[in-house]
């Protein structure tokens, strides 16, 4: 699509409504503004439909600064210069361009129903799985983490799908750690433990505190839990699968559909493993 040829064209649409406005009033023919009406909703329908499948569009050159200016406005929601004009008028109601649904129904066929359907849902979240733990409480965000991979990678959100194993590992982490009493001061090793506390109050320039101070960093926590014999073999394991997800999180690399279900199956196995200890 030819989006400055779009933006010329809305904004041709947006003088000519106005112009027809002014008719109506003068001579009561109404037929110049519902062509001009039909105009304007039909090419700003087309520049919204254009990105509902790219959801990014360049234009470098230069003498493309007020398309891109003008089109960035109303692609995030924001209002055209014919909207801003009738803002608040009893004409308002005029320029509407919010779908119907009929139009929505369209959309969604176009869009949504073409590639996806209940059955890939259903596929997708049988192929990552679940998990089964020897414990009898979790934190409700280890749930609903889990949840929320599930449904990114049935709707084939790999990336987010990476996001959240990164942080269902730390939630994993805080949880075992609590579990084995390292944030309880009669623990035998909290000496180690209140010392990585107050290293992180200090670098925030605060008070050290519990259990706000639970929140340590991620390598804090497997620092804490290689100090138990029982939890080292798991060193390398949480440490390799952390760095994998970390490149992806930061954008250091993309990931394809076969890369995050292995990264959710790894997730979850050592999850598994870990409460097993």
């Amino acid at each position: 699509m030819d989006l400055k040829a779009q933006v010329n064209r809305l904004q041709g649409a947006e003088r000519e409504v106005l112009d027809a406005i002014i008719k109506v009033i003068e001579t009561k023919d109404s037929a110049t503004l519902d062509q001009s009406l039909g105009t304007y909703k039909g090419t700003k329908a087309q520049i919204r439909d254009f990105f509902l499948q790219n959801p990014v569009e360049l234009l470098p050159d230069d003498s493309s600064d007020e398309a891109r200016q003008y089109i960035q406005r109303i692609v995030n929601g924001g209002k055209t210069d014919l909207e801003l004009t009738l803002h608040g008028t009893p004409l308002e109601g005029l320029i509407d361009s919010t779908p119907d649904l009929v139009t929505l129904d369209e959309l969604a066929s176009q869009h949504f129903y073409s590639w996806f359907s209940g059955y890939d849902y259903v596929e997708g979240i049988l192929e990552i799985g679940a998990i089964v733990l020897r414990v009898d409480k979790i934190p409700a965000e280890m749930t609903e983490n889990l949840h929320e991979i599930r449904n990114c990678y049935a709707f084939q959100q790999y990336l987010a799908v990476c996001v959240l194993c990164r942080a269902l590992i730390e939630i994993t982490l805080r949880h075992i750690c609590q579990l084995e009493g390292f944030f309880d001061p009669e623990h035998r090793n909290f000496s180690t433990t209140r010392g990585l506390f107050e290293r992180k109050a200090k670098s925030e320039q605060r008070d050290y505190k519990i259990p706000e101070d639970y929140m340590m960093q991620p390598a804090d926590l497997r620092y804490l839990l290689n100090t138990d014999n029982s939890f080292k073999k798991f060193k390398d394991p949480i440490a390799d699968l952390y760095s994998q997800l970390s490149r992806v999180v930061h954008g250091n690399k993309t990931v394809s559909k076969k890369e995050s279900k292995a990264f959710a199956k790894k997730t979850l196995k050592l999850i598994h493993d870990l409460y097993e200890v």
